[in-house]
């Protein structure tokens, strides 16, 4: 990933959220440090002052493990030019797997887990 000059590893994600079944098929991603959480957004989009006050993301990933669809919240505020702004972002994703490498989607598929 990058973004705001700076190049970001799935690896820095570790342990930062986990991923927990949901209704309908949907798995539910829980943020399980927040520090690091609100760190790693801060360097995504640039400003330091970021204050994190809601996050939700779902994600249901098709039985073939080839697509999956994911939708999400962040709210928060930020200090930009000495004042205070809030915000509020909704977004909803499509992404499909391309290549010859095998998806590691399966894996949150499995039932026995």
């Amino acid at each position: 990933m990058h973004s705001a000059g700076y190049e970001m590893s799935a690896s820095e994600f570790d342990g930062v959220v986990t991923a927990v079944p949901a209704r309908h098929g949907w798995i539910r991603l829980r943020v399980v440090d927040r520090p690091r959480f609100r760190e790693l957004v801060r360097r995504c989009i640039g400003y330091r002052s970021l204050r994190v006050s809601r996050f939700s993301a779902q994600a249901r990933i098709a039985a073939d493990g080839l697509s999956l669809d994911e939708k999400g919240t962040l709210a928060g505020s930020v200090t930009v030019s000495g004042r205070a702004v809030t915000f509020s972002a909704r977004a909803r994703v499509h992404g499909e797997w391309i290549g010859l490498v095998a998806s590691p989607a399966p894996a949150f598929l499995d039932p026995g887990e």
